[in-house]
């Protein structure tokens, strides 16, 4: 029986077994899956937690082995953002603000970025201690600082604008004026200027309405159509 197949049983029953659970745990800590490639064992290994978060009777246990995954840096970067997601969503008594705060530190691949999202989820949920201008400083921080991996810093935007509009605009007619930012960072800073109520200068939104980047080019006519009023002849 192939490990899908197996796998297919299990996600069919209605209660797991203690010996299956820990199986289930020490199968997502194996690097290699028999007969699947990497982005297939990522998908059953994001399923397999899924399954182990409404299956497992004990919650503190379900963070315990998640949260060593996500700290063993040789796991892939995949697995370890699909395991944050998921210990955000537990409903545990660990201290999962501490553990999102120090994720935020990680400038390589989406954790980061990932992190910010849980934070922001967090403290809408009322669920948080963090006070909003600690996630505001560090989307800011990661928002700004080019060694964090793009996705990052597009979703640290994100949720800056999320709380503080006007610091996210700044920033993004920054970036937009930044004739070296990357299409998509541009994409999402002209998203943020959509929305936007604030004056801003034409020359930027008009080089961009002719970039070479079709994605950009659509971007920049959005900004234009919904702030018309706005748009200054700086």
């Amino acid at each position: 029986m192939s490990v899908p197949e197996r796998m297919s049983e299990l996600f069919a029953l209605d209660e797991l077994s203690d010996t299956e659970i820990e199986n289930l745990y020490e199968f997502l800590s194996q690097d290699v899956v028999l007969g699947l490639d990497e982005r297939r064992t990522l998908w059953l290994k994001n399923d397999i937690i899924t399954l182990l978060r409404r299956s497992d009777p004990d919650p503190a246990r379900h963070f315990s082995m998640l949260e060593r995954i996500f700290l063993n840096r040789e796991v892939s970067p995949g697995l370890r953002d699909y395991t944050l997601q998921h210990l955000s969503l537990i409903d545990s008594e660990e201290d999962i603000e501490h553990l999102l705060i120090n994720a935020v530190s990680e400038k390589s691949h989406t954790i980061a970025g990932t992190a910010l999202l849980a934070l922001n989820r967090e403290f809408r949920s009322g669920s948080l201690e963090e006070d909003p201008t600690g996630i505001t400083e560090m989307a800011r921080k990661v928002t700004i600082d080019p060694s964090y991996s793009l996705a990052s810093r597009i979703t640290a935007l994100q949720v800056l604008s999320s709380f503080d509009r006007e610091a996210a605009t700044m920033i993004a007619l920054e970036l937009v004026e930044d004739r070296s930012s990357s299409p998509m960072m541009l994409v999402s800073s002209l998203g943020v200027l959509k929305d936007t109520g604030r004056e801003f200068p034409v020359g930027a939104i008009e080089d961009m309405r002719v970039h070479p980047d079709s994605r950009v080019r659509r971007a920049a006519e959005n900004v234009k159509e919904a702030n018309s009023h706005n748009i200054s002849v700086q």
